[in-house]
């Protein structure tokens, strides 16, 4: 069934490039991306298990914010060869209930940190359009992270990061921090869904409980 659910998003999105006169994927190539892209998603999922059964136990899995709290979490997915990346956004509260989420394709070629750095914009500015005062930001990309809390007047990406910190004022975020990939893997997962839509996308509380099939 899951398997199916893929294929049938996947043949959505190849309708939809033909729609937009895009070259479409033959369909040996189609059938073979689903199941990659299903199994990558359930390695990601589990795939940490038998690593973490031996190493020692350290907090490196997502963690909900306080109470009365937002945590907003955020990624970029770079396809290799691709003239385009994805983003994805999810919003938390106290109880670990999914608020918002959305991700989108941005055009363009860009390096991995440039990719980071929007994706982080994309997020604030998805923040302060519906409105919510986020708590905590959370972000795999420890470059960046450390980027925030320097000065960087001459910096490639100069720009990109004033307008991150003006945006992390506006939304009135508390603290923004480090989180390792293993505790970011769904958001990672949504920032690959978009990489074949052709509009954004965004879901509701009550919507995100497809994320429970899986």
């Amino acid at each position: 069934m899951e398997q199916i659910c893929v294929l049938l998003w996947c043949l959505w999105a190849e309708r939809n490039k033909l729609v937009h006169g895009r070259f479409k994927k033959a369909v040996p190539i189609l059938v073979s991306f689903s199941y990659s892209f299903l199994s990558e998603f359930k390695s990601a999922k589990v795939g940490f298990d038998e690593h973490e059964s031996r190493a020692p136990r350290r907090s490196v899995s997502w963690e909900a914010p306080p109470p009365f709290m937002i945590n907003m979490n955020s990624d970029a997915g770079v396809p290799p060869g691709e003239e385009y990346i994805g983003v994805g956004i999810i919003l938390h509260d106290h109880s670990g209930s999914v608020l918002a989420a959305f991700a989108k394709r941005l055009v363009g070629c860009f390096s991995v940190e440039t990719a980071e750095l929007l994706a982080m914009r994309e997020e604030l500015l998805f923040a302060s359009r519906i409105g919510l005062s986020i708590s905590i930001l959370e972000y795999d990309a420890l470059r960046v992270i450390h980027g925030l809390q320097e000065t960087h007047p001459l910096a490639p990406n100069a720009l990109i990061f004033s307008d991150i910190k003006a945006l992390i004022t506006s939304v009135n975020c508390g603290t923004c921090h480090f989180v390792p990939r293993s505790g970011n893997k769904v958001t990672h997962f949504s920032a690959r869904l978009a990489f074949h839509s052709p509009s954004d996308l965004c879901w509701t509380c009550v919507e995100l409980n497809l994320f429970r099939l899986f």
